[in-house]
């Protein structure tokens, strides 16, 4: 069953709009979560390819959870120790994950800001109700540290220099990025099939939107993904 199907038959079992849309909104979550782990997977399988003909030793597989905005996505990445011995996870390494981190920098910049002018409790009750963020407010507390990080955040958010100043601390170095995308160009990421849904009629749902727009943009990954 392709993904037009699935959305038309949501909106046969839904009995109102509003139902609709929160189905719509969990279908896609889902989604999404799954095919980022999946591509995660698929990246780890080629830089733990390439860092063993460099003469590193694979030692295991483990899990790991990071939270989204759209999602929290699970996924697979190797354990492997370099020809000094160091251990290092080089998924978590290109893609700029730091050990122990749970959220992703965009989820730890939106409550970052949302925390500058709301309660915690109000901050986990704001990303609950509009994102697929978990968060409990009790997780989050003041501490000296905090307390002058909160004031830095407050300050970035009135000059504009928040984000800049967050993202500059997150960003991929050159090469670091250059080795991305020699990794996903190696990877079989960009040469997936397109697989036509057995026994399903084929049709088009037209689209009175630009191709730039937001409904332009996830038309044509639904097209590629189906």
């Amino acid at each position: 069953m392709d993904i037009i199907s699935i959305i038309a038959g949501l909106l046969k079992d839904t009995k109102s709009l509003i139902e609709f849309e929160e189905q719509l909104k969990l279908l896609m979550q889902k989604a999404f979560t799954q095919w980022v782990g999946e591509i995660f997977e698929e990246l780890d399988k080629t830089i733990k390819q390439k860092k063993l003909e460099e003469g590193w030793e694979y030692c295991r597989s483990d899990n790991r959870s990071v939270q989204f905005l759209f999602g929290s996505v699970t996924f697979k990445r190797s354990l492997m120790r370099d020809k000094r011995g160091n251990s290092h996870y080089p998924l978590d390494e290109c893609l700029g994950l730091v050990p122990h981190q749970r959220y992703s920098p965009l989820v730890e910049l939106k409550v970052a800001e949302l925390a500058s002018e709301n309660t915690y409790r109000e901050v986990a009750d704001i990303l609950k109700e509009w994102t697929a963020v978990s968060l409990s407010h009790t997780t989050m507390h003041w501490s000296e540290l905090g307390a002058e990080a909160m004031v830095k955040i407050k300050q970035g958010i009135l000059n504009g220099t928040l984000r800049e100043a967050y993202l500059k601390h997150r960003s991929r170095s050159e090469r670091k990025q250059r080795n991305l995308k020699q990794s996903i160009r190696m990877s079989q990421l960009l040469k997936q099939p397109v697989r036509p849904s057995v026994g399903v009629k084929h049709g088009s749902v037209a689209l009175h939107s630009s191709s730039s727009s937001a409904m332009g943009h996830l038309s044509k990954i639904l097209e590629l993904s189906f």
